[in-house]
């Protein structure tokens, strides 16, 4: 875990760090994961990229590389699918407390 010591006890310039969690999926397989974890009912369908055109030309396959920011912050890095768990669960909870 970083913190805040180990932040500062660093003689940091600006530089970019690429972070996302391990693993990977595209936006169908997040979307049947929320699905699932939310234990909601409904009928996912992939769709192609040229079936949902947008303004901005997009690459076909892009995985960022988080070695850096691994190695500088000597990080271990959660699964997406762990971490949106934890997210969705802390979500529930917190509607379920502010209706209270």
């Amino acid at each position: 875990m970083v913190t805040s010591e180990k932040l500062n006890s660093k003689n940091l310039t600006t530089e970019v760090y690429h972070y996302s969690n391990e693993g990977k999926c595209s936006w169908y397989d997040f979307t049947k994961e929320i699905v699932n974890i939310s234990g909601l009912k409904c009928n996912i369908k992939p769709i192609n990229t040229k079936d949902y055109p947008t303004q901005a030309e997009r690459p076909k396959y892009v995985v960022m590389s988080k070695k850096k920011i691994i190695q500088e912050f000597d990080l271990k890095i959660n699964f997406w699918q762990d971490s949106l768990k934890h997210c969705i669960t802390n979500l529930s909870e917190s509607s379920t407390m502010s209706k209270e």
